[in-house]
């Protein structure tokens, strides 16, 4: 993944940009570090095919991060580049602030560089899971609109990606419902049908040996007979899916919400995020191992 992928480092702190470039550079990724956000907003433009990732300082003199995101990803050819955003405000209500904006991962300072890394690495490679399906699906997506009942059966982290932008193209904001959908999807392989806990996934991630670990567990035979099953039906006012996986459930009550323990943990806000950005409503049922999902096929306003 490392020479391939040119990061673009924004911080008005000299001394931090020194440090981080360092750190990224350590792991094989070539990197741009401007300590201007205009100048680097420029960059970008001009040059949007060239980056895989921006790295971004909150507060800033002039455009600050969150001003900075806002004009990325209102710009067609910058919308897709994701961007982790690097911060001193700590409080959960900045860190949301900064996920609405539309930032991929969100870290404190001081960065801790492990973490960082295992960031990077996770958000450069599941954007490239994305890249790949887009633009592929547009005549089926469109013959999905006119069906009333349909359903789907999936194990492996790449068939939940393609199905969630099948999927997606029901409501009026694809990508928005592309995200939710994939968290609860890759939910309900890792912890449900595959028993990953928490802290499995945490470790798998900074070891970067995640997703390796998942095809590792689909191969065994624990785990190879077991499913997501996706039903949709058609109502008035949208579509309503019943996502069910073979696990034993958990304790989702806690993951509803932003919790301000996991704000700067690598993962652990997706069902959160899919139930106050992303998705029309999302509601657990029973032990935990399904979940109702409803998609508006009404625009916002």
């Amino acid at each position: 993944m490392g020479r391939q992928n040119r990061i673009l480092l924004v911080d008005d702190d000299r001394a931090t940009l020194k440090l981080l470039t360092k750190i990224v550079e350590k792991q094989g990724f070539l990197t741009t570090s401007i300590s201007d956000s205009e100048k680097a907003l420029q960059l970008l433009q001009s040059q949007y095919d060239t980056f895989s990732l921006v790295l971004l300082d909150r507060i800033m003199p002039g455009l600050d991060g969150i001003s900075f995101l806002e004009r990325i990803k209102a710009d067609t050819n910058l919308k897709n580049i994701p961007v982790i955003m690097i911060t001193s405000l700590c409080e959960p209500k900045d860190c949301i602030e900064g996920l609405q904006a539309g930032a991929h991962g969100y870290l404190a300072k001081p960065v801790n560089s492990d973490l960082l890394i295992a960031m990077i690495r996770s958000t450069i490679s599941l954007d490239y899971e994305r890249r790949a399906f887009r633009n592929e699906l547009t005549f089926l997506q469109a013959a999905l609109k006119f069906t009333t009942e349909m359903s789907f059966r999936f194990q492996k982290l790449e068939e939940a990606e393609a199905l969630s932008y099948l999927i997606g193209n029901l409501g009026p904001e694809p990508e928005r419902l592309r995200f939710g959908l994939n968290e609860l999807f890759t939910n309900a392989i890792e912890h449900g049908n595959l028993a990953i806990s928490y802290a499995d996934k945490t470790r798998l991630l900074m070891e970067n040996r995640w997703a390796e670990e998942v095809a590792e567990r689909l191969s065994q035979p624990l785990y190879r007979d077991r499913y997501v099953c996706v039903k949709i039906n058609k109502t008035a006012e949208g579509f309503s899916m019943l996502i069910t996986d073979h696990g034993s459930g958990f304790d989702f009550e806690q993951y509803l919400d932003f919790s301000p323990a996991r704000m700067f943990h690598l993962h652990g806000k997706g069902i959160a995020m899919a139930k106050t950005m992303y998705l029309d409503g999302v509601e657990y049922l029973g032990k935990g191992n399904q979940v109702k999902v409803f998609i508006s096929t009404v625009p916002v306003r």
